[in-house]
């Protein structure tokens, strides 16, 4: 016991191997509010740009050359400055009689277009793929969250 006296007595270096038990847990703490700060960025682009192309979309106005789903993943693209992928993007329209039978496919009339009054739903999804693979355990999901932005509108008489 009298060999180890001198080594319990020195202070020394006690602060990196605290630092080095603690730094793995700090940098994946940071690293989860990073990663999810991107994750929230990216949910309200999506929101955005869906309330914008569902918008436009309820007044019957097209653009040259675009159809709804291309207006959306285009604003989609200019209000991310390019962060996301625009080949990843999937966005879904549906167009339903009214607000009580959204999502019952036998109500559905199946196009979006021309028919004033109806209610339409745009859904689009984006797939982010996470930087560290334990978020992707700690949610589940292999490494891939689905962020989804739907947006309600009902038809203008156009």
């Amino acid at each position: 016991m009298r060999l180890f006296r001198p080594i319990r007595k020195n202070n020394e270096g006690a602060a990196i191997i605290e630092f080095a038990i603690v730094a793995p847990a700090l940098f994946l703490v940071l690293v989860g509010f990073i990663e999810l700060g991107l994750i929230l960025f990216t949910t309200s682009v999506l929101e955005g740009a869906t309330n914008v192309g569902a918008r436009i979309g309820s007044t019957g106005y097209t653009t040259q050359n675009l159809d709804r789903s291309a207006y959306i993943i285009n604003q989609i693209n200019s209000l991310s400055g390019g962060f996301l992928n625009p080949a990843l993007l999937q966005v879904s329209i549906a167009s339903y009689t009214g607000f009580s039978v959204i999502g019952n496919p036998a109500n559905s009339t199946g196009t979006t277009g021309g028919y004033g009054g109806n209610v339409v739903v745009y859904t689009v999804t984006y797939p982010w793929t996470l930087f560290t693979p334990l978020m992707g355990n700690l949610l589940g999901t292999g490494g891939v969250y689905t962020i989804t932005a739907v947006a309600l509108v009902r038809n203008e008489q156009f």
